[in-house]
């Protein structure tokens, strides 16, 4: 897929590329497998993920070792959104749902 084909895959990665046509020699899509850690809390962002296939949860966990999702991202988000703040580290585990494209 190339990155011109990514358009209508993700609505925030689409707003993006409109605004910003550089962008697009930037985007990589790669496919991830259910269960897939993208970050884990306290972990660096380096890149970050528009989810065009799949879903990411996002989860916090406890001391105990539980955890709970916080929420869930889909073609309509980013995964790594701390990368823009001044942290640039994971609050969170960020795990893949459901096999697909990113």
């Amino acid at each position: 897929m190339t990155s011109a084909s990514v358009r209508g895959e993700n609505k925030l990665l689409d707003c993006l590329l409109q605004r910003e046509s550089g962008l697009a020699d930037e985007v990589k899509v790669t496919r991830f497998d259910a269960g897939h850690l993208f970050y884990e809390p306290g972990a660096a962002i380096t890149t970050v993920f528009f989810p065009m296939g799949c879903v990411v949860s996002l989860m916090v966990r406890f001391a105990d070792g539980e955890s709970v999702e916080v929420a869930t991202v889909g073609r309509e988000g980013m995964v790594g959104v701390d990368a823009l703040l001044r942290t640039k580290r994971s609050p969170v585990l960020a795990v893949q749902q459901i096999e697909g494209e990113l």
